[in-house]
């Protein structure tokens, strides 16, 4: 239910780009699984652009903003495109918002460090991607920045960077 509510598994269109669906299967999986399954484990799969907005809507109080590649394109001084902020639909309430966006808060504070963010107030955790076999797994970091004047949400995806948090 919340999986699809907050869209983490959809496809997202920006600039003319397409992005590929995730994957949320249960069927063929035990109560293991599924516990597993609800942290991000399991055969979860994630876009990482998709997990990007659900990042901007956390720190959005519930709705978040389409991401975009390209802000402005200048041509003899002039400008010649400007992208506009596209919001998403509600996909959570502000108190929930509120919640996790703390919880992202506090892992900054207690586990990363916010010397490694000077002057910056980011919300943030880590994930490891296990790929299987004797593949190294990808190290993610996801989260947002509080500051009012840089309201960025981004995705760090490290391929074959080990676990999350020491990458």
């Amino acid at each position: 239910k919340y999986v699809a509510q907050f869209g983490v598994v959809d496809s997202i269109s920006f600039d003319g780009i397409t992005t590929a669906e995730g994957n949320y299967d249960l069927s063929n999986s035990g109560i293991v699984s599924f516990a597993w399954s609800c942290i991000g484990q399991h055969t979860d799969q994630v876009n990482p652009a998709a997990f990007m907005t659900f990042m901007g809507a956390v720190a959005g109080g519930g709705v978040g903003a389409k991401p975009y590649i390209v802000s402005e394109v200048r041509s003899g001084g002039e400008v010649t495109y400007r992208a506009r902020t596209e919001n998403t639909e509600r996909i959570m309430s502000e108190a929930v918002a509120a919640t996790v966006g703390g919880y992202m808060r506090n892992n900054v504070q207690i586990m990363y460090g916010d010397g490694n963010f000077p002057g910056l107030k980011v919300c943030a955790k880590s994930g490891t991607s296990q790929l299987g076999g004797e593949k190294k797994s990808n190290a993610m970091f996801a989260g947002f920045v509080a500051n009012e004047e840089y309201p960025l949400a981004f995705i760090v995806v490290v391929e074959g960077g080990g676990y999350g948090a020491s990458t």
